[in-house]
C-alpha cells in the first residue's frame, strides 16, 4: 500500500500495546506513506493524558510514530467536508473529521488504506472506497 490514512483507534492499539497492537505495526510498516489528521494527535494525547504518570512509556510511543505520520491540518477547509453526509449515520463529528481530512488529501484513483478499529467508522471508509486496515 503507497499511503495510509491512520486514525486514532488503530493509533492507540499499537501506542497502548493493545491486543492487535502488532496486525496495525504489520499494516503501517508496509505503507509507503503514513498520513492523518491533526486530531490524531490531540485525541490520543487526550487518552494518555487520562493515564496520568503510568502513560510516560506509551507517550513515548506517540512521538516516535508521530513523526512517521504526515499531519493534515485542521482547517475551515474541511467544513464542507464535514457538512456533506456519510454514507452509514449517524457519525461522531470526530469521526467525520478524520473521514473528510481523508477524503479531502486522497489523490484519484489511487488506492488508500484506511487503519482504524472502530467499526462504523470503518464501515464508511469501506462505503467511500477506501482499504480498511488491518
Amino acid at each position: 500500500m503507497n499511503w495510509v490514512y491512520v486514525e486514532t483507534s488503530a493509533l492507540l492499539e499499537v501506542v497502548l500495546g493493545q491486543p492487535r497492537e502488532q496486525e496495525v505495526v504489520a499494516c503501517l510498516s508496509e505503507a509507503r506513506s503514513l498520513g492523518s489528521s491533526e486530531l490524531l494527535v490531540l485525541e490520543a494525547s487526550r487518552v494518555l493524558g487520562r493515564l496520568g504518570p503510568r502513560a510516560a512509556p506509551a507517550a513515548e510511543r506517540l512521538r516516535q510514530i508521530e513523526r512517521r505520520i504526515d499531519l493534515c491540518p485542521i482547517d475551515l477547509d474541511l467544513r464542507d467536508g464535514l457538512a456533506r453526509p456519510f454514507p452509514i449515520e449517524p457519525l461522531r463529528t470526530l469521526d467525520a473529521l478524520h473521514l473528510a481530512t481523508a477524503l479531502s488529501v486522497r489523490v484519484p484513483g489511487e488506492v488508500v488504506g484506511f487503519a482504524c478499529l472502530d467499526e462504523r467508522l470503518r464501515a464508511n471508509a469501506a462505503a467511500l472506497g477506501f482499504v480498511l486496515l488491518p
